[in-house]
């Protein structure tokens, strides 16, 4: 068993996270301003700050991200629809 100090898994995940929001950000704004064919994976990783590998042990290709962002974009407009809705 490894020898791990309290709380460092905790920490590993919330830089998982962190990278997860950030390559989507980044992918979502690459593809809306040079359209999904004309954005490589590693054009992603670079702009987003991380490593190659890091994206590709999330996504292993641009037909996987690309569901996934539809995804975070139609949550994304349903929360701002039920704030509007709020006010």
């Amino acid at each position: 068993m490894k020898d791990e100090k309290p709380g460092s898994a905790r920490a590993e995940r919330r830089d998982a996270a962190e990278n997860r929001q950030r390559i989507l950000a980044t992918a979502i704004r690459l593809f809306e301003q040079f359209g999904v064919e004309q954005v490589s994976m590693n054009q992603i990783a670079t702009e987003a700050g991380i490593g190659p590998g890091t994206l590709y042990r999330r996504y292993r290709n641009k037909a996987m991200w690309f569901r996934v962002s539809k995804t975070f974009k139609r949550i994304w407009n349903t929360i701002g629809k039920s704030r509007r809705n709020s006010d």
